[in-house]
Order: structure tokens, then C-alpha cells, then sequence
């Protein structure tokens, strides 16, 4: 994704990478065992990034052509 960054560090570090990185806002960070894609790949992908799911930000349904 274009607008998709990834840093990875731990806690120790992750506050310089991230300031390193110029990430100021708006941004996700994920710690622990949910960080590591290769304990995650055959899991159930979140809803919120379903496009026929609706939040306050995608109020309206989307439809979803097959």
C-alpha cells in the first residue's frame, strides 16, 4: 500500500524509529505476539477493513461485487 508504512522495533527503540520514520500522526502501533506475520497469516482478517462493514469513517454500505 502507498499509504502503508511498516517500522518495526521494540519498545525500547520504536519511539526513535517512528520519529526517524517522521510519522506524526494518525499512525497504529502493534505490540507483541499480533505484530509477527508468521503467527498471524491463517487468521480471521479484521472487520474494519471489510469494504461492506461500516464505521463512523464508512458510514454508508458498500457493495461488494464478486
Amino acid at each position: 500500500m502507498a499509504d502503508q508504512k511498516v517500522i518495526r522495533g521494540n519498545l525500547g527503540n520504536i519511539v526513535s524509529k517512528v520519529r526517524e520514520a517522521k510519522i506524526y500522526k494518525d499512525s497504529v502501533i502493534i505490540v507483541g505476539l499480533a505484530a509477527d506475520p508468521d503467527l498471524v497469516e491463517n487468521t480471521v482478517r479484521s472487520s474494519v477493513y471489510d469494504p461492506s462493514h461500516t464505521h463512523s469513517y464508512r458510514p454508508w454500505r458498500v457493495e461488494v461485487h464478486d
